[in-house]
């Protein structure tokens, strides 16, 4: 939190100090056509959008300020570094130009890129501008970063998933080898009994025709 309202406060210093050193002098080349200083009252928003509108956008950026100084001092939405260093940008440069807003009635703008004839702006223009994108960015990445490691998961836990299948079908095929091995032995069993039990009968009918080969033969000798 901290780190945003220092990056807010640099911004704000430094916009405000080019401001007092630099609007108001005579338009002068600094690079060719490339870079140039040229004083400007802005009464619309960035870049000169939207002009003679300053009492809403006065409105509009008190209120933009009180949404970022929330979000920068709950951690509600933000809750990185990167991105309240990006919230602290877009807080230092909305700050500025509403203050320029309320003094002069439109914001002192003054860096003109000749060579394209773009939009004159300031410093908080720019920093408004980077920390947006920049933010932006960072919300992309992450939200993107989020969604592989849900696909990543997901994968694992249907990895997790089918190992388990194959795990829980291995241990039916087991338990059928088993139950068929039991059976097996069942079967064994009861055939070495019948084997058992017909030795036994055999046994008997043979001690009987000994037993009556006996008898027959003590009869003959009787007589």
């Amino acid at each position: 939190m901290l780190i945003s309202f220092i990056i807010a406060g640099i911004v704000f210093l430094i916009d405000q100090l080019t401001k007092i050193l630099i609007y108001g002098s005579p338009a002068r080349s600094i690079v060719g056509n490339l870079l140039w200083f040229e004083s400007t009252l802005n009464t619309g928003v960035a870049f000169s959008m939207f002009k003679d509108n300053s009492s809403v956008f006065i409105v509009i950026s008190s209120i933009a300020s009180l949404i970022l100084i929330f979000l920068i001092a709950t951690n509600y939405v933000i809750k990185n570094n990167r991105e309240r260093i990006c919230l602290g940008f877009i807080l230092g440069g909305t700050i500025a130009n509403l203050i320029d807003r309320i003094l002069f009635g439109g914001v002192r703008d003054f860096i003109y890129l000749k060579f394209i004839n773009f939009a004159i702006f300031n410093i908080a223009d720019m920093a408004i501008s980077f920390g947006a994108g920049f933010l932006c960015f960072f919300i992309l990445y992450y939200e993107w970063k989020n969604y592989k490691k849900e696909q990543l998961e997901k994968s694992q836990e249907e990895k997790i998933e089918d190992n388990s299948d194959i795990n829980t079908k291995n241990e039916n095929i087991k338990e059928n080898d088993i139950t068929k091995l039991e059976n097996s032995k069942n079967i064994d069993e009861m055939k070495s009994e019948e084997k058992t039990s017909d030795e036994k009968k055999e046994d008997v009918v043979s001690e009987n025709a000994n037993t009556k080969l006996e008898n027959n033969s003590g009869d003959a000798d009787k007589k």
